[in-house]
């Protein structure tokens, strides 16, 4: 179902699930020991994505008087549910092992500061339950803390400057050293998915298919000068990994400012022939459960882990990698029919307004999505 909003903007898409769940799917198999070190790019995604979508809802509903409750509230019972639920079942599993692991960093975990220690080059304390992935929906959840606010106080032209100084700062942190695992060593992602946002506002008018081709020109690229970079740096340092490629500053701004282009595109020509194959129910059902598939999924790889390498010890057979996925697969979907729908069900108790439910927040959650991911 696709429903307007009186700027003519969709206000839900459906090539964005597929492509959210794409990204789900690249990241999860980049975390296999055979996976493909660019899935990790899905988390860049994710949070251009969810940038995208969480101004889109804010700028549709920002004057309404409960705007701040309701989007707390709503944002609350998509993300909290599961996340709390995910940390329980891998600190019940972890009670049972025969050797428990090491969960002396919990507390920093539950209330989503898992990557502070990291802006002063600390270590968190080690929780080894398959949660070190959430680092991205700490960034979420504090993005989401600050940035509704900051532009119930913000409005006007200034708004564009704070999304530009969102955009530069992480770029310059980063190349000082500051880690992209924390929130302001990766804000120019979420902050080009808000500019995007605002960008498609103002320029409605334009015909989609011009905006189709200046989305798809940046795109190529920048996917050209992310793979081009990498080049140059390999004939450089021989010795170079995609892994270490990816830490790299200039590249987390050209991946995301890539995927920027993307976005824009699918929004631009939603609906069209061109995009059909992304309105694919299995790319979209994908996306529809990209955040449990995004948060069980190292608990599981390393609880299958344990079980097929070192109790069973078999190795590392090519089949694990399947197992991991199906099971992944599977546990997330059943984990939206029987646990995520029940909850969202309350959100419309805590509509923007009297007369509409944005249909994008009804069925997306955060990264991811995100932060990434996740997803709006």
């Amino acid at each position: 179902m696709k429903e307007s909003h009186p700027s003519g903007t969709p206000t839900y898409i459906t090539e964005l699930d597929a492509l959210r769940g794409i990204a789900a799917i690249a990241v999860l198999c980049c975390h296999l020991p055979r996976g493909f070190w660019f899935g990790a790019t899905g988390v860049d995604l994710f949070f251009v994505l969810s940038g995208f979508l969480i101004t889109g809802i804010i700028q549709r509903n920002l004057d309404q008087p409960r705007f701040l409750r309701a989007f707390y509230w709503r944002r609350s019972l998509r993300i909290l549910p599961l996340y709390y639920l995910v940390i329980l079942m891998a600190y019940a599993v972890n009670l049972i092992r025969a050797t428990p692991a090491d969960t002396s960093g919990i507390a920093y975990y539950l209330v989503y500061l898992q990557n502070i220690h990291q802006y002063w080059g600390a270590e968190t304390p080690p929780v080894d339950l398959g949660l070190g992935h959430t680092w991205t929906l700490a960034i979420e959840e504090q993005f989401y803390l600050f940035w509704p606010a900051a532009l119930l106080l913000i409005r006007g032209r200034a708004k564009y400057w704070l999304a530009g100084v969102l955009v530069v700062l992480p770029i310059a942190l980063r190349v000082q050293g500051l880690p992209k695992t924390v929130l302001f060593g990766h804000t120019d992602s979420l902050a080009m998915g808000a500019l995007l946002a605002w960008i498609m506002h103002r320029t409605r008018s334009i015909g989609r298919e011009r905006q189709a081709v200046c989305y798809a020109s940046i795109a190529v690229t920048c996917f050209a000068s992310y793979w081009a970079l990498y080049w140059i740096l390999c004939s450089r340092n021989p010795t170079l990994t995609g892994g270490e490629y990816l830490q790299l500053s200039l590249p987390v701004a050209i991946i995301s400012l890539a995927y920027l282009g993307v976005i824009g595109l699918f929004v631009s020509m939603t609906g069209s022939r061109l995009l059909s194959p992304f309105r694919n129910k299995v790319l979209v059902g994908l996306g529809t459960i990209s955040y449990g598939l995004y948060l069980y999924h190292l608990v599981l790889y390393e609880n299958l882990d344990t079980l097929v390498k070192f109790r069973w010890k078999m190795g590392d057979p090519w089949w694990l990698d399947v197992s991991k996925l199906i099971v992944s697969l599977v546990v997330a979907a059943l984990s939206w029919r029987f646990f995520e729908q029940p909850i969202l069900r309350l959100k419309d108790r805590f509509r923007y307004n009297d007369d509409a439910v944005v249909v994008a927040d009804q069925r997306a959650p955060s990264l991811a999505t995100a932060g990434a991911p996740v997803h709006e």
